[in-house]
Parts: C-alpha cells; sequence; structure tokens
C-alpha cells in the first residue's frame, strides 16, 4: 500500500517545551486515517506542520511520495481549527474569492455548494449569520475547491447537531471513494470508529498507537469500543481530556 503521507521523527518546540516529539506517520493512500489524542496532545500541531503553517523543528515530512515541497499543496484541501471567513460576504462570494485566487472553473463553486449542502440556502445571507455547522461546511467546501487527493479535517463535526454529523459521515465516505485520502481529527469517538480505517493515537506530543482500526480491536475484548481501547492508551501515557 502507498503511503500518501509520512513523517519520520517530527518533533516540534516552543522554546523548551515540546508540543511534538518524534512523531513518524505512515497514512495509507486512499484511506481515512483518524489523529486521535486528548485536548493539547499534539494533533493541530500535527496537522499545522504537514501544511507547511508550523516548521517542524525536527524531522521529516513526505507527502505524495515525495520530500515535502510547498508546491505539493495545490493537491492538499485543509480546514484546521475554524474556518477563515469573510463575514460580510455570502457563502458564494466567499469561494469565489478562493476560485479566482486558484483560477478555477467557475463552476467548481456550484459543485462544491452542492457536496455540502449549502446550495438551498438563500443567496443573499451572509456569513456572519451562518450558524457553526454551516461555516463548517463551507469551510469544507472551500477546501474542496481544488480538487485535492488528500484532505485534512480538524474537527469537522464542530457545531453540527446529530443528523448534521450523520451527513458529514456520508460525505467523509463519498471523498474515498472518489480517491481522496482523509486525515480527520475528531474527539467524538463513536462517529469516528464508524468512518476511518486507520488511526493513530498521540498524547504528550507522542505517538501511542498507529495501524489499522482492525489491528488496534484486536488488542482489546469484544466489547471494546474505540473509546476504551484509546482511554487505555491515554492512561497509560498520562492522563489527558479527550479533545
Amino acid at each position: 500500500m502507498r503511503h500518501i503521507v509520512k513523517t519520520e521523527g517530527l518533533t516540534k518546540q516552543f522554546g523548551r517545551q515540546h508540543a511534538v516529539r518524534d512523531v513518524s506517520l505512515a497514512i495509507s493512500e486512499g484511506c481515512v486515517y483518524g489523529l486521535l489524542g486528548p485536548n493539547g496532545a499534539g494533533k493541530t500541531t500535527v496537522l499545522k506542520m504537514l501544511v507547511g503553517l508550523l516548521r517542524p523543528t525536527s524531522g521529516t515530512i513526505e507527502l505524495f511520495g515525495e520530500p515535502w515541497q510547498r508546491q505539493q499543496l495545490a493537491r492538499v484541501g485543509t480546514l484546521i481549527e475554524t474556518p477563515g471567513l469573510y463575514n460580510h460576504l455570502t457563502g458564494r462570494e466567499n469561494l469565489q474569492v478562493h476560485q479566482r485566487l486558484l483560477r478555477l472553473p467557475k463552476q467548481r463553486v456550484d459543485e462544491v455548494l452542492r457536496i455540502v449542502g449549502l446550495s438551498e440556502v438563500n443567496p443573499h445571507k451572509k456569513t456572519a449569520a451562518y450558524s457553526l455547522g454551516m461555516k463548517q461546511r463551507l469551510g469544507i467546501a472551500i477546501a474542496l475547491l481544488n480538487q485535492p487527493k488528500l484532505l485534512i479535517l480538524d474537527e469537522p463535526t464542530n457545531g453540527l447537531d446529530p443528523m448534521g454529523i450523520r451527513e458529514m459521515r456520508s460525505l467523509i465516505h463519498s471523498f474515498t471513494e472518489q480517491g481522496m485520502t482523509v486525515i480527520l481529527s475528531s474527539h467524538i469517538l463513536s462517529e469516528v470508529e464508524q468512518i476511518v480505517q486507520e488511526v493513530g493515537i498521540i498524547n504528550r506530543g507522542q505517538l501511542q498507537y498507529q495501524g489499522t482500526l482492525q489491528d488496534l480491536k484486536k488488542l482489546g475484548s469484544e466489547k471494546d469500543d474505540l473509546e476504551s481501547l484509546f482511554m487505555r492508551y491515554i492512561e497509560e501515557s498520562g492522563e489527558g481530556r479527550v479533545g
């Protein structure tokens, strides 16, 4: 299986403090990879290094089988933390800003609005009036504009109700069916369990487990779900709060 993302010894220090220490990821092409960990474990720091928002203190990153280069980001879509939106513009206008910057066909705006379920929203509604869930969907639409081969989603279900979470699950499944690889960070472990094929568990900046969800479950009993297995790794490596 080809690895679309590989890191070796990835480390990030802020002063004397290690946010991430010696993380070596191997993420298979075409899968949904769940990056899990408590609040402050280093998940977002790892994702930011993958897309060039932070520079590693040490270690290496490979994307698409080659050493990391900024040009590769043309094939990557990202939603990390909260979407960066122009609140005085409509959802369509926000997308058009990015569409023009990326020099993409105009019809791509309509395509991504339809994909994320925002095509029926009042076209005059400013994003300042969007719910948190609608803003998340718009952020994903922006990430999809360039038809990425790798999609990185940090807590994409923030602000979604149970129906919205179910729809997001179907949406993510549809991405992999189109040949996309998805890296997903989420604290809703029951939902992650229904989406991912591979898992990385990180705590206190260090990778505690990496492998398939199926192999992880083999390490527990028949009664163990992802949350109980996750908590076992977190407790063994130091207490943490899920997030």
